[in-house]
């Protein structure tokens, strides 16, 4: 069977869980004191054509930024892009991981998304010996991996529908396709009596119905899939020299999808070993993916977040406030604020996003406590996005995704933003600087004031340079 990946794009995106600014901030948190992004060396290993890559070597110009990747299709685009944007700090390559680590050189943030659990065993035990050897003594690494006992759910779909294309069928990938959808249709609809269990089961056949086609193609029709469990991870990088410091799913991290009372009986059932721990609560809450943040194993990552070290950094929210102290996330959700003060700050950066501040010892505490719910960013480096000028300016990715006419482009916070209005999307690809507001309503035919909407609808998404 050719390369799944030459045969299938695999849409490469953006992940903010990802971004070396992000993984530093918590690197920080637990003790630690990574390299400058600013300046970094910057891996993606399985990088595909650059989605999650270029994005970050846009914003971060003084970082160096290398993607590897076996398939040469998607490798081919993405050098595409990177060319037409004429990005220096950027190269991708087609390469095995098995044959890169002695020619790459070292690096001080390592991603390595999607790959590990979805990889034969010589592929995973080559991935972490790469890491073992290319990251530099203050560097972090970001590995994500299906994780049990959640991956089980999806191991049954995967099972039901490999089951119903032979081998010798799956060549022929749309049929491959449709019967699989087909397969999830039908778990998705349950039994007529339903145990807990086929009740779990389909509920993720419905979730993954929503997922896009190429998506289940290569994250649950791949030719491996092993999902593990994060002391099984921890265990298998240690034997690579790298010790386990955090999850890059930072509400994950404190399990706030729990009751605090199973938390508290998970902590006097297993005191003393933290990874065990978390064996436990990922069973009780039957958590499907990890996001593992690794160090060298001479690194000493400290268990609890000390939040005087993110002074400095700097920390941005676009939380709406739908009434008084209640706030809509944008991850999802709605977290309210009692104390008067914790909602007046959040309620401020909400007033200049997509603009930061910087962490002072005043707020350290509070940036810290609302970075656990998601209800802020918090980064090393400064926000790249910013209010429109008279001349307002896009991002160059997200300029040049819209004119190819993705329906899907890049923010400037490293996330990825839907754009489904063709005319948005056309507006976007106008937005070089160069026309002032009033030009722009002539060339879209608008009014001046449906230009400022539009305006503000894309600085809220953090796709515009500041003016």
């Amino acid at each position: 069977m050719s390369d799944p990946y030459d045969q299938v794009a695999y849409v490469s995106r953006p992940f903010w869980q990802t971004h070396p600014a992000h993984l530093a901030v918590l690197g920080r948190l637990h003790g630690l004191d990574p390299a400058p992004v600013e300046s970094a060396r910057v891996l993606d290993v399985g990088a595909g054509e650059g989605g999650n890559l270029v994005p970050l070597a846009l914003t971060l110009p003084g970082a160096t930024f290398v993607g590897i990747d076996l398939a040469a299709a998607p490798v081919e685009r993405g050098a595409r892009t990177v060319r037409e944007l004429g990005l220096p700090n950027v190269r991708l390559l087609q390469m095995d991981l098995l044959d890169a680590a002695e020619e790459l050189g070292t690096f001080d943030y390592v991603i390595a998304h999607g790959l590990y659990s979805w990889t034969p065993p010589a592929v995973r035990d080559g991935l972490l010996d790469l890491l073992g050897r290319c990251l530099s003594p203050r560097g972090l690494a970001y590995v994500s991996y299906t994780a049990l006992p959640g991956g089980r759910l999806r191991q049954v779909l995967r099972e039901a529908m490999l089951a119903a294309t032979p081998p010798e069928l799956r060549e022929d990938v749309p049929a491959f396709l449709a019967r699989s959808r087909s397969v999830l249709a039908l778990l998705a609809q349950g039994r007529p009596v339903m145990t807990p269990f086929d009740t779990a089961v389909a509920e993720e056949a419905r979730r993954t119905l929503e997922r896009e086609e190429n998506v289940v193609f290569h994250d649950l029709l791949a030719p491996f899939f092993e999902p593990v469990s994060l002391g099984g991870f921890a265990a298998h990088a240690a034997r690579h020299g790298l010790v386990h410091v955090a999850d890059a799913g930072v509400v994950d991290s404190w399990n706030l999808l729990l009751r605090p009372e199973a938390l508290e009986e998970a902590a006097r059932l297993v005191p003393d070993d933290p990874l065990g721990r978390e064996n436990l609560v990922d069973a009780l809450r039957l958590r499907t993916l990890r996001q593992s943040i690794l160090a060298c194993a001479e690194a000493s990552p400290v268990p609890e977040w000390a939040p005087p070290r993110i002074v400095g950094c700097h920390v941005s929210s676009s939380a709406r406030e739908t009434e008084p102290g209640t706030f809509e996330l944008r991850v999802g959700g709605t977290l309210t604020l009692g104390r008067p003060e914790a909602a007046g700050f959040l309620r401020h950066l909400a007033s200049i996003w997509p603009a930061d501040e910087v962490v002072d010892d005043r707020w350290a505490a509070l940036v810290a406590e609302l970075f656990k719910y998601a209800a802020v960013g918090v980064w090393t480096v400064p926000s790249a996005a910013g209010r429109a000028g008279e001349r307002p300016r896009g991002s160059p990715l997200a300029r040049l995704q819209a004119g190819r006419g993705d329906p899907v482009v890049a923010s400037l916070d490293h996330r990825s933003i839907q754009i489904v209005n063709p005319g948005v999307r056309r507006f976007l690809a106008l937005l070089d600087g160069r026309r002032t507001r009033e030009e722009l309503a002539v060339e879209v035919g608008g009014t001046r004031e449906e230009v400022d909407a539009t305006l503000l609808h894309l600085e809220q998404l953090a796709l515009l340079l500041p003016g």
